[in-house]
């Protein structure tokens, strides 16, 4: 059995692609729901979010199966637009922004496996509050950059930008996860070997660098690289992709601790999970990641 701390803002998402338009839930929402779907009856997974009051019943089929002690009622969650392409970064709008995250004082951080943090909106926690938790538990943290590399130009508009204190961020991490975008925001355009080094000289153990269609590479702190190409699959929605690769990859690390069949088992997860039309189809995720790596 296994115990795997999740944080991360919930979000109202409203997609937009050429002609259509659609609200979803959205944020740690997809983390949970990959971790839901692949999870053994055993394991538990406990979420530290903020839940909204209103259309809950959007989140209650996922979060309802998860344990909510360290959550929090409120009466705003972020509303975001995700403006979708199909050859270039997708374009996000903050509608309505969110309180930091309130980490209650009672959590027992030595109790997790494992803890999963996912910068959904940038601000879900700060550098003290990740530096606690890193002081407190015993376990890997997993962390994926997100919108943490992205500001809020005056119309809401989230655009990339340098990333504050970064290391102080960095030393209190153990796997990070990035785009090839978000990389450039830790310390700006400098060769990637150069940035990789500097990543392990702030304490990280595994940098991920996810490529979409084009796969993933990880790189480990004893020196080794590893690439994984996309699975080939029709893919039909990548809203969640990253969350999906997140969530599955740290699942399988915590299980079995090899980064190598944890990569490999994330890009499958991440590949299928682009393949589902709506979110109720991540039921199927067990079936179809049976059928993909036996």
């Amino acid at each position: 059995m296994s115990k795997i701390l999740v944080i991360g803002h919930t979000v109202l998402d409203i997609i937009k692609y050429k002609d259509n338009s659609d609200i979803r839930p959205g944020g740690i929402y997809h983390t949970v729901n990959t971790l839901v779907n692949i999870k053994e009856e055993n394991d538990e997974i406990y979420l530290a979010t903020l839940i909204p009051r209103e259309n809950y019943e959007l989140y209650s089929s996922i979060y309802d199966k998860v344990n909510l002690d360290y959550s929090l009622e409120t009466e705003k969650i972020p509303t975001v637009t995700l403006r979708l392409f199909d050859d270039k970064e997708r374009h996000e709008c903050h509608h309505e922004a969110a309180n930091k995250i309130t980490l209650p004082s009672e959590i027992n951080y030595k109790q997790f496996d494992s803890i999963l943090v996912n910068m959904i909106s940038g601000y879900d926690i700060d550098t003290d509050d990740l530096a606690f938790i890193k002081k407190q538990s015993n376990c890997k943290i997993y962390f994926d950059v997100h919108t943490l590399a992205r500001g809020y130009n005056h119309n809401g508009a989230r655009e990339f930008r340098q990333i504050e204190n970064v290391e102080r961020w960095l030393e209190n991490i153990d796997i990070i996860q990035m785009n090839e975008n978000e990389m450039l925001t830790l310390f700006g355009k400098i060769d990637k070997k150069e940035l990789i080094e500097k990543i392990f000289s702030n304490g990280v153990e595994i940098v991920i660098i996810t490529h979409g269609e084009n796969g993933v590479e990880m790189h480990l702190s004893g020196g080794e690289s590893v690439k994984e190409n996309a699975i080939n699959v029709n893919a039909i929605n990548v809203v969640g992709c990253g969350d999906a690769f997140g969530a599955s990859f740290l699942y399988d690390y915590t299980k079995r601790g090899n980064p190598k069949t944890a990569l490999k088992f994330a890009n499958t997860v991440a590949g299928l999970a682009t393949t589902y039309k709506s979110l109720k189809e991540y039921e199927k995720l067990k079936n179809d990641i049976r059928r993909k790596l036996n």
